[in-house]
């Protein structure tokens, strides 16, 4: 644990050195071409939607690969609310990872500006072994904040939770619910310029979904920009102002608004 810290901080110390150069720049991202590739371990027929959404193409060599996302360009620029819509397994998911970096491209390119918040699963970057605590020590160094950022955020954590004496357990013996509690709560304490959230923020019971909505309406407001990847039509007429849909992989439509 303590190693893991030190690289940690090491990592950090360098990502917000870069941030704070990279701070005088209004907050971008931009996509160039960029496809995300899967292979194909059994023989289909090229042009079928597979199973996992995108669509089936073939290599020169007769390899054959699902194309989660195809040939993606666009640019999002600071003040858009990008909503990212389409059946499931239409790519919404692998665009959201490749903005976030977690989803390397096959092809093309990114480049953005600005401190990015993610919201893609309750358990990314989670250390099961780690308390809660500790995993909000973790979560708050890569997300590039500070100790005093991270100690300031502690009591708004906590409260958000209301995880009590579990803050001191192995998140291990937390329950799904107490775990995305904890992640969402993590996520949303820091001031991001780029937020990307999936449609998991829907999951918990009833007084977890009014009080995430509260927080997420605040913490919306203070990012630059804004990516979320939802099926409720709800959510894309409150926040957003862009709208792509998605379609086996490819942008089919976009709505300014």
């Amino acid at each position: 644990m303590k190693n893991a810290l030190q690289a940690l901080a090491l990592k950090r110390a360098e990502k917000r050195e870069k941030m704070a150069r990279a701070r005088q720049a209004d907050p971008f991202i931009r996509l160039r071409n960029v496809s995300v590739r899967f292979p194909v371990h059994a023989k289909v027929k090229s042009g079928k939607v597979s199973s996992v959404g995108g669509h089936i193409i073939e290599d020169r060599k007769g390899k054959q690969w699902v194309a989660a996302l195809d040939d993606i360009s666009l640019d999002i620029e600071s003040g858009d609310r990008v909503g990212v819509t389409g059946h499931n397994g239409a790519g919404k998911s692998t665009f959201l990872q490749v903005l976030a970096g977690t989803q390397m491209p096959t092809f093309g390119g990114i480049a953005y500006n600005g401190r990015i918040a993610r919201l893609l699963s309750a358990n990314a970057g989670m250390q099961a072994f780690a308390t809660g605590y500790e995993n909000i020590k973790l979560r708050g160094m890569l997300q590039g904040m500070s100790d005093a950022e991270i100690e300031a955020a502690l009591p708004g954590i906590e409260e958000f939770t209301e995880l009590g004496s579990f803050m001191h357990m192995p998140i291990a013996h937390y329950s799904g619910g107490m775990r995305l509690r904890l992640s969402f709560a993590i996520a949303t304490a820091m001031k991001p310029d780029i937020l990307l959230i999936d449609e998991w923020m829907g999951a918990g019971d009833r007084n977890f979904q009014k009080k995430a909505s509260e927080r997420f309406s605040r913490f919306t407001q203070s990012a630059s920009i804004l990516v979320m990847a939802t099926h409720n039509p709800g959510l894309i007429d409150t926040f957003c102002n862009v709208v792509y849909r998605f379609e086996h992989g490819k942008i089919v439509d976009k709505e300014r608004r």
